[in-house]
């Protein structure tokens, strides 16, 4: 048995992109669930959209001048209770930070 762990990237810690990025690490790992979903690091970023570029890296924009960190407006609390939801859905069998 494989014990598998994997982590939510700080560009999708908004409610509207938890579900998306684990179904996307679910579907790279050709599997149903994941044992263990984790928050990377409760230090959100701003969204990075799949088709823009994939995995997001930690700057917003590589190709700037001075590529940088931009932070989000997305609390802990959200993240988490986003997270409760793939638990429900049977994507993620534990969760943690």
């Amino acid at each position: 048995d494989l014990f598998v762990t994997s982590k939510l990237w700080n560009t999708y810690h908004a409610r509207e992109h938890v579900r998306a990025a684990c179904e996307r690490t679910l579907a790279d790992l050709g599997l149903d669930y994941v044992d263990l979903y984790l928050i990377h690091f409760p230090i959100p970023l701003k969204f990075v959209p799949f088709d823009e570029r994939y995995p997001p890296e930690w700057v917003h924009d590589p190709a700037a001048a001075a590529p940088r960190l931009e932070y989000a407006p997305i609390t802990v609390r959200e993240t988490w209770e986003a997270m409760e939801g793939l638990v429900d859905a049977g994507l993620a069998r534990d969760i943690g930070v």
